[in-house]
């Protein structure tokens, strides 16, 4: 009898113990396999000949009250690509901003709205819109693209430049002006002034796209001004300088007329002290024959 309850015993345990292994290698793969859920899409940069993806954006997904759940700096290397992951399925209201110093985002992809907007310490966040999530090259990873499937695509996120430079060349005669003083301003008063170099050129960077006028300046010309729109890139304002129109005093300089009238004045005075020389002289000899008589 006692036998017997010895192996019912042991026949409980040998039950167990794989049901106990069973149960640890089901929660070992539970954890193995969780999942990952991912937003994607491409920044790119607007050019005229085309977008390029983007290199050094900030993009940062925020929940409702502005508070950032995820942030992404896109690289040249992925051809301005961003992904944020998060462990669990984010929640549904979510918002996305950009942020990349001196650029603007010029245009946002059909995922996000521009009429659900927040304020955030770097602009405007938009509203998204997430609905399904697809399977990844990665294991275990679920995402969303938000934007074409390449950076040059139309529904992209789009980012341009908010200053260009403006390169000014000044000439006389075929060659640079050395020295001339460039100032070139804004509407509103803002003012940036440079001087050209050797080859009568002066490069000024880092202006707020908009309108300017440049005034150049330079000693023996007249000033000179134009009006410029300055745009992303490099804007060339070139200026073929005046010579300084002289007052002429009877068909002469100024300087030539003051030698003139010098050489006038001492002639008149020359002239004047022979006539004394002459008039003394004559006097003498007046004198001396009232005494003869």
């Amino acid at each position: 009898m006692r036998h017997s309850a010895v192996v019912a015993v042991i026949a409980v345990l040998a039950l167990c113990v794989p049901m106990t292994l069973l149960e640890d290698s089901d929660s070992t793969d539970a954890a193995s396999t969780t999942t990952t859920y991912r937003i994607t899409g491409y920044v790119n940069e607007e050019f005229s000949s085309g977008n390029i993806g983007l290199k050094g954006a900030v993009v940062t997904i925020y929940n409702e009250t502005g508070d950032p759940l995820g942030v992404c700096t896109t690289s040249s290397a992925d051809a301005g690509r961003f992904k944020i992951d998060f462990d669990n399925i984010p929640i549904s209201k979510m918002y996305i901003g950009f942020s990349l110093a001196e650029y603007d985002l010029r245009s946002i992809s059909s995922y996000a709205s521009e009429i659900d907007t927040i304020t955030v310490a770097t602009g405007t966040a938009y509203r998204l819109s997430i609905t399904t999530w697809s399977a990844s090259s990665e294991d275990n990873v679920r995402e969303c693209l938000i934007t074409s499937s390449t950076a040059d695509g139309l529904n992209c996120f789009t980012m341009a430049t908010t200053t260009g430079t403006v390169t000014v060349y000044v000439n006389y005669g075929g060659q640079g002006v050395r020295g001339a003083n460039i100032e070139i301003s804004a509407d509103d008063g803002r003012s940036i002034h440079g001087k050209t170099d050797g080859s009568g050129g002066c490069t000024i960077s880092g202006l707020t796209i908009g309108a300017y006028t440049i005034k150049v300046s330079a000693d023996g010309f007249e000033s000179e001004k134009k009006d410029i729109v300055v745009t992303k890139g490099t804007a060339t304002s070139i200026f073929e300088m005046t010579e300084k129109t002289h007052a002429t005093y009877l068909g002469m300089d100024l300087v030539h007329f003051l030698m003139f009238i010098g050489i006038i004045l001492g002639l008149s005075l020359a002239l004047c002290a022979r006539i004394l020389y002459h008039r003394v002289g004559r006097t003498k000899i007046d004198e001396e024959d009232l005494k003869g008589e």
